[in-house]
């Protein structure tokens, strides 16, 4: 390469790691200093967060995901880079999704599930939005505000839980400590087990005050002389020992006075016990497992409900089998697809990783703990980079599947890269956009009229995204110093065993991460409606999310708000919008007809058994028809179950379409994204070890930036990518809060 010539970056599949890489890797300050060419199968970008629009003159230019897509107000570096791409876009603000703030709108109300004897009971969280501003780079709470947070949140529902249920609770219960900020400490190494006579408020409100001024408190044990409490480990944050103490024997008290045998009966104690013995038993395991000093890989070899059992989670919040589980439980293993094979049974995350994404979620949140997208994935996030890509120079190739990566004799650099030209263009570039509804968008289907032999493609059915080589074409190699530098390697981990063949061969490190990857098959569904959910019977705001139902179908979302960018007409009648997903279980040597079909059949079961849950006036009372298919909007007029062909069914069974999980065991194994081995190549992906480690578009992005940052250098730090983010301000020397 001469000197000054811009390095050539080959930037390999085309999903968010990739893209933000291509979008850092070309940010104007940099001058120039990369050339980026993104080899991408198939007709659009996105990978697993692709969608498409169904130009068929009967769907109206209806939006069509992978699956259902919301994100989480905790995506801290997604969002700071999605705003940037919009404000580099300069779109009119008559556009629909002029601004990052017209893309997502906020969503602060959750509902979770949880099987109450023969029946469902529904639990409603409204959570409170804050004034922060999503992708602004706040700093992140620390241990002490979480907990404090937690403890608040306890002793103002205890209050009124224990007024409801005075006539159970055992007699005798003392006042609360005195005002006195820490009159109480030289008492606390007596009040580890407190008797049922005595009463256990005491506990919850020691750990209030404890929580609300560490320091101070620290202070006063140490002048008090006492002895910490033994928690199994060494003393290394006293204080947090204590507040551990003060949990685990609150939620004991609690158990053993009332929640044992009245938890089954009452959901409302069912829910704040097994609330709070996750928290009680987070907190104990966090300090007597070394979290508060080595991070979260110190507990990650563990699974998380195994982890909690071992510091004293009781079976009413682990549950006798996964599906049983309390439902914030349940919910981190729906949310992260836990279930390996798509076995419910076979549930298994990694406890630290577990903990540190719920925390994420549920204290870091910026504005809203939900956003919902205003259009389709592709549209409100993969146009914006393509868009602002092309203005920087970026060169798309559309149709070309990366097969094989081979090294230089000494395994040190990507010397070759194979690609299959899975289709050429007639007059190249590739245009892949469609404008619909003022949106620029990406179709569910390639514009045949752009390729030679396009007819033909499109009669035989080739499918550039499910094959690699649908018109058995002959592969063609790039060429180090002459095609590029550079790579980026942004491909799923599901599709690269044969890819990184060579890789494996010479680099242990890359080999042990691909030998314990895991991912699972996942499957969805999109039903227009004839009625709005309100009118079907849905107790909630439409704008909510609901977790935790039946398995493997826990999770759905009402996504009304986006008829307005397809193309309905009125007479048409479709009136709501729902997306449902779910883990698909393996089916080896299965067809993606045939997976589809199996997910056609699921929802089907699920229409007919479970939907009236949600949908209570959905129910049909004539023999043998238990929901009411006229539900289903059908341009086609068909009858009976039959108006299901006219709805959208999805199953991710390929490896590039395959969920990323973190089992147990997996993460010490998984690589930073400048550590793949082989000088010239990065890795970007929710497969990297990258902060997250677990399936999600902001593992992704976080990765994208990661892998930038490995090739252009500097120290700059993402939030979240710390292990120790929890207690970086303890293990500083500071408190909080």
């Amino acid at each position: 390469m001469v000197a000054n010539e811009p390095q050539k970056v080959a930037v390999l599949g085309g999903g968010p790691a990739a893209m933000v890489a291509a979008f850092e890797l070309t940010d104007p300050g940099l001058e120039g200093r990369f050339e980026v060419t993104v080899y991408q199968p198939g007709w659009r970008l996105g990978g697993k967060c692709a969608s498409g629009r169904n130009r068929d003159e009967t769907k109206r230019n209806r939006i069509e995901e992978h699956g259902l897509h919301v994100w989480f107000g905790f995506y801290e570096n997604s969002f700071r880079v999605m705003r940037e791409a919009y404000e580099a876009l300069k779109r009119p603000a008559t556009h629909p999704l002029a601004t990052i703030e017209k893309a997502f709108v906020g969503c602060d109300e959750i509902v979770l599930y949880d099987r109450q004897g023969p029946g469902w009971h529904s639990y409603h969280f409204d959570c409170p939005p804050n004034n922060l501003v999503p992708g602004t780079d706040e700093p992140l709470p620390g241990f002490w505000a979480i907990a404090d947070t937690i403890c608040q949140w306890a002793v103002n529902k205890w209050k009124s839980l224990a007024e409801r249920l005075a006539g159970l609770l055992p007699p005798g219960a003392p006042e609360p400590p005195s005002a006195q900020p820490f009159a109480w400490v030289p008492r606390l190494a007596a009040a580890q087990a407190p008797s049922t006579s005595e009463g256990g408020e005491q506990l919850l409100s020691m750990a209030k005050a404890l929580s609300s001024a560490p320091s101070a408190a620290e202070a006063a044990l140490a002048a008090s002389g006492q002895p910490v409490p033994a928690l199994g480990a060494a003393a290394a944050n006293p204080v947090a020992v204590l507040l551990a103490t003060l949990l685990t024997g609150f939620r004991d008290w609690v158990w053993d006075a009332v929640a044992r045998d009245h938890c089954e009966e009452d959901p409302e104690l069912r829910l704040f016990f097994t609330i709070f013995d996750m928290f009680a038993s987070g907190v104990a395991g966090v300090v007597k497992d070394g979290v508060l000093e080595r991070g979260w890989p110190a507990i990650n070899q563990y699974e998380l409900c195994e982890w909690l059992s071992r510091h004293g989670a009781k079976p009413v919040t682990v549950g006798p089998t996964p599906a049983q589980r309390c439902p914030l439980l349940r919910a981190i293993y729906d949310v992260a697809f836990g279930y390996p094979e798509g076995d419910v049974a076979k549930a298994n995350v990694a406890a630290g990783t577990a903990v540190n994404d719920l925390l994420r979620l549920a204290f870091t949140y910026r504005g809203s703990v939900l956003y919902k997208m205003q259009a389709g994935m592709g549209d409100t996030v993969l146009t914006p980079f393509y868009e602002v890509l092309k203005k920087r120079n970026v060169k798309f190739e559309f149709f070309h599947a990366v097969t094989h990566l081979s090294l230089s004799a000494n395994g040190q650099k990507v010397q070759a890269i194979e690609v299959v030209p899975q289709a050429t263009v007639l007059r190249p570039p590739y245009e892949p956009l469609v404008e619909v509804e003022e949106v620029q968008c990406w179709p569910s289907t390639p514009d045949w009229t752009q390729l030679e032999e396009g007819a033909r493609l499109e009669a035989e059915g080739a499918d550039f995204e499910k094959q690699i080589n649908p018109d058995n074409r002959r592969p063609v190699e790039l060429v180090l110093g002459q095609d590029f530098d550079l790579v980026v390697l942004g491909i799923p981990v599901g599709a690269l065993e044969h890819i990184c063949g060579e890789i494996v061969e010479h680099h242990e490190p890359f080999a042990r991460m691909l030998a314990s990857s895991v991912t699972v098959a996942t499957q969805s569904f999109q039903l227009w409606l004839t009625q709005s959910t309100t009118a079907l019977g849905w107790s909630y705001s439409q704008n909510s999310v609901c977790g935790c139902f039946v398995e493997p179908i826990d999770t759905w979302c009402d996504v009304t708000h986006l008829l307005v960018r397809e193309s309905w007409l009125p007479a048409e009648g479709v009136a709501g919008l729902a997306y449902f997903c779910g883990v698909l279980a393996d089916h080896p040597g299965e067809t993606p007809a045939q997976a589809e079909e199996r997910v056609k059949a699921a929802a089907q079961q699920f229409l007919e058994r479970d939907a009236v849950t949600l949908w209570p006036r959905a129910k049909r009372f004539a023999p043998g028809e238990p929901f009411d298919w006229s539900v289903l909007a059908d341009n086609t007029r068909a009858g009976g179950s039959a108006r299901l062909g006219a709805q959208y069914f999805r199953a991710n069974t390929i490896g590039s379409e395959r969920y990323v999980l973190t089992p147990a065991g997996t993460v010490a194994d998984r690589l930073a994204a400048g550590e793949s081995g082989v000088q010239n190549l990065v890795m970007a992906g929710d497969w990297t070890s990258n902060g997250i480690d677990g399936g999600c578009v902001e593992a992704a992005m976080t990765s994208g930036m990661q892998a930038a940052r490995a090739l252009i250098g500097g120290a700059r730090s993402f939030t979240g990518e710390s292990p120790t983010w929890l207690t970086d301000q303890l293990n500083q020397g500071g408190q909080q809060p």
